[in-house]
């Protein structure tokens, strides 16, 4: 939820030590490597078939070398 992630930002940004930029959408764990990863509210992250535009999803599956039918949770447990 965007309303969300910009308020856990910024939270995030008013503690010393920590950044705004820790806290990211679904689509972006895999840009990166994490050594630890918090997944809040998993039973919302996406599958194809719940999606009404499926380019940008195929896209990603397919540069994770997964199959067209696998769920974002799949994206984390991948690149953990």
């Amino acid at each position: 939820m965007q309303s969300l992630r910009t308020s856990l930002k910024k939270v995030f940004a008013s503690i010393n030590g920590l950044s705004a930029d820790i806290i990211i959408k679904p689509e972006d764990v895999v840009n990166d490597y994490y050594d630890l990863l918090v997944v809040d509210e998993a039973h919302r992250l996406h599958r194809r078939a719940s999606l009404a535009q499926y380019p940008a999803y195929d896209k990603i599956n397919m540069k994770l070398g997964l199959e067209e039918t696998a769920t974002q949770l799949d994206w984390i447990f991948l690149v953990q």
